[in-house]
């Protein structure tokens, strides 16, 4: 029975990125130590963007709204309403009218 020692697996990850045709047979061992591998590899990677963001967000720098200044800060004026007013009028009046004229009459190409 093989032991397990960190030169042992460090030849073993040596050997997944070897690409010599002759050393390329099927073989579990490999694929499950690149999938162990893999699987560390996304962990580290994970845990990385994890504390990236709580730190981020505990100092308030993912959630930040930064204050408008004057020039900035609109309002919406009377003015400003009652032209947005007349516009949805108009295109009600267009929608009415759309749905009381009748259809066009198509004479049918067939025949």
């Amino acid at each position: 029975m093989k032991t397990l020692s960190t030169k042992n697996i460090v030849e073993r990850i040596k050997g997944v990125f070897d690409y010599d045709s002759a050393k390329t047979e099927p073989s579990p061992y490999r694929d499950w130590m690149f999938l162990v591998v893999g699987l560390f590899v996304l962990l580290i990677l994970s845990a990385g963007v994890g504390v990236y963001l709580f730190i981020a967000i505990s100092d308030g720098e993912v959630f930040a709204s930064h204050a408008l200044s004057e020039s900035e800060e609109t309002a919406l004026s009377i003015e400003d309403i009652g032209d947005l007013e007349e516009i949805y009028k108009a295109k009600e009046a267009t929608l009415v009218e759309l749905l009381t004229t009748p259809p066009p009459r198509m004479s049918d190409p067939s025949q």
